[in-house]
């Protein structure tokens, strides 16, 4: 099992401003897939504001992997009806997830203020194991996936 390692530099890192890598044991780095839902400016933390909320969501949908697809759309946040009208399939917006992912907004959330609002502002590391371990305190299956909250 390759043990991850998410982390996150701060503003006075000669590797630039915020950014938040993943590394493994071997060494290899690759930025974490941001996912925005609250705001382009990409991910923040030491706080609870739509950065701190983006690093949160996006960190829990690389530790869950595919199982935060949404089973439905899987993954495109669209979906394709069989009923074909006038040759042309007309994709509608998925209701069952956010955005392809089915990590609910209160789940992400309360991430951010048990975890990520604490981060030092200067940078961090957290393992993948923290994060799930976080994940399994939760209620229900993974904090219940299915209680999406718009």
């Amino acid at each position: 099992m390759v043990d991850l390692v998410y982390r996150g530099y701060g503003l006075e890192s000669a590797a630039g401003p915020r950014l938040v890598t993943i590394e493994d044991d071997s060494g290899c780095i690759a930025p974490l897939p941001h996912h925005p839902l609250h705001g382009e400016d990409g991910f923040s933390w030491g706080y609870g504001g739509s950065g701190p909320a983006d690093l949160a969501r996006s960190l829990i949908i690389h530790a869950l992997g595919n199982s935060a697809l949404c089973t439905t759309c899987r993954g495109t946040a669209v979906i394709l009806h069989a009923k074909v009208i006038a040759d042309q399939p007309e994709p509608t917006p998925c209701t069952r997830c956010h955005h392809g992912y089915t990590v609910s907004m209160d789940l992400y959330q309360q991430f951010k203020a048990d975890v990520i609002a604490h981060l030092p502002l200067t940078g961090w590391t957290l393992s993948h194991d923290a994060v799930m371990r976080w994940l399994s305190q939760q209620a229900g299956p993974l904090g219940a996936f299915d209680d999406l909250t718009a």
